[in-house]
């Protein structure tokens, strides 16, 4: 029976008491049907385990390959390649630090002292002169006070020979 001779003579067997020959077209054609679905449910229940099967395999290739990423963040940039570039230099000699021991023949010892500190109001040794001040001190030359401060002012004079004659006298 293993031709479709033998399936189809079984089935007109067991259907020959039936007169209707409709009937026995459906019922071969839902036969057919149920096994059309049948191998589709197998066909895509086998497709669905395989690609579970690709997905889940690529998860844990993905988690034993992938790298660890330490806590600890660095502030050194890292570059297109994953490798973080440190740039060293050696450290100058006014950099490190170094002890000597004494010599034998120097010997240090502390010694309580005491010493009394005293101040006392002092003057400044300069006065400051007010604007009409600065300007008598010109001696009626031709000068400017140009103020570039709230307490800060220059006094400009037009000629350079007055200044001059000012401060040498």
């Amino acid at each position: 029976m293993k031709n479709s001779r033998g399936k189809k003579r079984l089935l007109v067997d067991i259907l020959a008491e039936e007169s209707d020959p409709g009937l026995r077209d459906a019922l071969f054609g839902q036969s057919l049907r149920l096994v059309r679905r049948q191998r589709r449910f197998r066909a895509v229940r086998g497709a669905s385990s395989l690609l579970a099967i690709i997905m889940l395999s690529s998860v844990l290739v993905f988690q034993v390959v992938r790298p660890r990423t330490s806590s600890i963040k660095s502030r050194a940039p890292r570059y297109e390649s994953g490798y973080t570039l440190i740039r060293t230099q050696s450290a100058t000699p006014a950099m490190i630090v170094t002890t000597e021991p004494f010599p034998s023949s120097e010997v240090v010892a502390s010694v309580p002292v005491e010493q009394i500190v005293t101040t006392r109001d002092s003057r400044p040794s300069f006065v400051e002169l007010t604007d009409d001040q600065l300007l008598d001190l010109a001696r009626g030359a031709p000068v400017a006070l140009v103020r570039q401060g709230p307490h800060e002012a220059e006094l400009v004079f037009v000629n350079d020979g007055d200044r001059e004659k000012l401060f040498h006298d």
